[in-house]
Formats: structure tokens, sequence, C-alpha cells
């Protein structure tokens, strides 16, 4: 039996690597959830995407490295390694 479709790659992560994150939405309960997600030491928050510039520029102050985007479907073609 084939192994799950995993191509060849690990299935298991390395334990001292970041997991990277990408947000849709930066206000209200997507504010809040990106507050406590972007908490853990290991997270490192890649992308944040919201249709009002007030909260995307918020955001954005917080999350200084994170790309930013206005439509979340140019955001979900960010590739997931940053190589």
């Amino acid at each position: 039996m084939a192994a799950g479709g995993l191509s060849g790659r690990s299935a298991v992560a390395d334990a001292n690597s970041k997991l990277r994150t990408a947000h849709i939405g930066g206000g209200g309960m997507g504010g809040a959830d990106l507050g406590s997600i972007a908490s853990h030491a290991k997270v490192e928050v890649a992308a944040l995407c919201d249709v009002d510039a007030n909260t995307l520029n918020a955001a954005k102050a917080e999350h200084s490295k994170a790309e930013v985007f206005r439509d979340y479907r140019s955001q979900n073609n960010v590739p997931s390694d940053p190589a």
C-alpha cells in the first residue's frame, strides 16, 4: 500500500522548525485568533490578508515580517517554504 500520498516527504517536521501561518481577516475574531496563535514561540506569521486597509496595517505593525494581501486568492499562492 502507498504511503498516504506524501511523495517522499517526511511526515514529521523538524522539532526546531517554526510553523508558518497565514491569516485571513485581522479584525474581531480573526484578530483574536491571530494574537493567540502568534503568541506561541514556534509560530511565524508569514502572511496576512484583510479587505480593510486599517485592519491590515494594524496587523502588519504587529507582524512586520508577514507578507500582506488584500485578496485571499492571491495569498493562497504563497509558497510554503521561504527557500
